[in-house]
């Protein structure tokens, strides 16, 4: 194996031991996981990308709210689909990941925020369109993260998590397998949302995407 290889083992093995010894799960995020935005697969589009540009484009929403925006690529993404008559809000607790997200938010029509995913700061049905990224695997409660996700909407919140068949489990220390569909079609059924669309799309990793409207008049793509 290569000096690389070894090297990137031997810092994951320091970050899995910090965050250990200070029982500090978001330490990953607050230090280290700005570094995402160098690897290379972080700048192709992959079929979730094309989900949920098909959803943006079915609801057109005049504002969207991204939790969990890390380093802002999907933000970016948002602004060239919709155009700058959106206004587009990206939440992050990371001070790091949202300073690299700068390089994506640059209009007078978005703006960052540092904030918990649980607690995020805005009224409730404030954003037409919410959405997360990657985000509820990191929480251990991941339906608190849904029914805040909902409580911000006004129309619809779109999901994409990695998933599989397993079952419920921690993979590590900041990552979580959950399930998705019975959590949010819990969480909707107590928000008087419904889900609306439920699909797996396979690429570098099994995702399942999620979309759940707040009304009972909806269109799907």
């Amino acid at each position: 194996m290569s000096t690389k290889h070894w090297r990137e083992r031997l810092n994951r093995w320091t970050r899995m031991a910090v965050i250990r010894a200070t029982g500090r799960r978001d330490l990953f995020w607050r230090i280290w996981g700005y570094n995402f935005a160098d690897e290379a697969y972080q700048r192709r589009i992959f079929p979730q990308h094309e989900w949920l540009r098909n959803h943006l484009a079915a609801l057109n929403p005049a504002s969207v709210a991204e939790v969990g925006c890390g380093f802002g690529r999907n933000l970016g993404l948002i602004r060239d689909w919709l155009g700058d008559d959106c206004l587009v809000v990206g939440f992050d607790f990371s001070l790091p990941m949202l300073a690299r997200a700068r390089d994506y938010v640059t209009s007078e029509a978005g703006c960052l925020c540092a904030a918990d995913a649980i607690q995020i700061p805005m009224r409730a049905a404030s954003a037409d369109v919410v959405l997360s990224h990657g985000l509820l695997m990191h929480l251990p409660d991941a339906a608190a993260g849904v029914a805040e996700l909902l409580r911000v909407a006004r129309r619809s919140v779109l999901i994409v998590e990695q998933w599989d068949d397993a079952g419920e489990r921690a993979i590590n220390d900041y990552t979580w397998v959950h399930d998705y569909e019975g959590i949010t079609g819990s969480v909707a059924d107590s928000s008087e949302a419904v889900l609306v669309d439920s699909r797996v799309i396979l690429n570098t990793e099994q995702l399942l995407c999620l979309r759940i409207d707040r009304h009972s008049s909806h269109s799907t793509s």
